[in-house]
């Protein structure tokens, strides 16, 4: 009889796992995006608690029949783990499965010079929060080349105090510092903050991520005038109109993949945030890469699997006739028989190291 006005509960869930004794189990954060956890919520109006404890990312799969829980979590200083625990008893628990830097771990030989990563946040123009990752690189010393690992499309959040992929650690490995910044209009903050891209892709997130290089500004280390953008897929489509848009900002580019005009791409996904092209003609027109290539001043490498059935390869023919049009100089890479993730072992190895080369020569 509790009307949902009256449910408490935390800031922002993703979603409702179980349901057992007229309380709601979620997933989701309160205080802070950066982290997931499992909430209880009483449906009788009464006070929701946050049952996982450790800071970090964590995500639950409940029985409540048997009354356990599969907790899968990692931080920024913990590798992954699996536990059983006991909903009604949370700190009852067995550990199923436990990274541990060890021999024979696959990164164990390189443990010592694993770099943590610094993690905070920045204001947008419009007062909203930006949260950010950014890793320093293996050896700190001046004037470190800085790469921008951007996506900043729907549905996807690339700051979260979980274990960071590798390829961060392969950058500062590599000497690099790599900035991560969740632009508006990315996952995990709720409708308004996820809808300022609503109709108008490519514009706000490039606002935000050229505004994130201020963060760069608290780190002596870093380098404002050597940087370099990386991005796959909707991050490679960000990567050119960041480099084009805001190309005072950024010295050179990776774009794999990118999508140039949404008129080309799903419908079922672009339509659900741009509309139909026949009602907003003006963002279409607007979030064009074609449109700003003209602009384009920095080093461009540009790669596409070319059995991609994601992103098709047309997406990169678009973009390098208009290129030659324009007599811009570029590099090209074409991965035969890859589609868009590129994954396969060969691949993977001659693309990344083509890309640590491109950046070692153009930052």
């Amino acid at each position: 009889n509790v009307t949902h006005k009256e449910l408490k509960g935390p800031s922002h869930l993703n979603s409702l796992v179980a349901a057992k004794d007229n309380y709601l189990y979620g997933m989701g954060w309160h205080d802070d995006p950066t982290e997931n956890h499992l909430f209880r919520i009483d449906l009788g109006g009464g006070d929701w608690n946050q049952v996982t404890n450790e800071k970090g990312w964590h995500t639950c799969f409940l029985d409540v029949k048997t009354d356990r829980v599969i907790n899968c979590f990692s931080n920024s200083e913990s590798l992954p783990s699996i536990k059983l625990r006991t909903l009604s008893n949370f700190d009852d628990e067995v550990m199923i499965r436990k990274e541990t830097l060890e021999k024979g771990h696959p990164y164990y030989p390189f443990r010592i010079s694993h770099s943590k990563p610094i993690c905070g946040n920045i204001d947008s123009l419009d007062g909203t929060k930006l949260y950010y990752r950014l890793t320093p690189p293996k050896k700190l010393n001046e004037n470190h080349p800085i790469i921008n690992y951007v996506y900043g499309g729907p549905g996807v959040q690339k700051v979260k105090n979980e274990w960071g992929q590798y390829l961060l650690q392969l950058f500062a490995h590599e000497g690099f510092g790599v900035l991560e910044v969740d632009n508006r209009g990315s996952s995990n903050r709720g409708i308004e903050f996820e809808s300022k891209i609503y109709k108008k892709m490519g514009q706000e997130e490039v606002a935000d991520q050229i505004l994130g290089l201020n963060i760069l500004d608290n780190h002596k280390w870093a380098s404002k005038k050597r940087v370099g953008l990386y991005g796959h897929s909707y991050g490679g489509y960000m990567t050119l109109m960041c480099l084009t848009k805001g190309n005072l900002h950024f010295k050179s580019a990776v774009s794999v993949a990118p999508v140039c005009d949404w008129r080309l791409y799903d419908t079922h996904y672009t339509e659900r945030y741009m509309g139909d092209p026949r009602d907003n003609n003006q963002g279409y027109k607007e979030g064009n890469v074609l449109n700003y290539l003209s602009k384009l001043r920095g080093p461009l490498l540009l790669m596409h699997g070319m059995a991609d059935d994601n992103v098709l390869l047309t997406h990169s023919t678009m973009i390098i006739s208009e290129l030659q049009r324009l007599n811009k100089k570029f590099e090209l890479m074409l991965y035969p028989g890859s589609k868009h993730s590129i994954q396969e072992k060969h691949a993977s190895v001659h693309r990344f190291r083509m890309i640590l080369d491109f950046f070692h020569e153009t930052l």
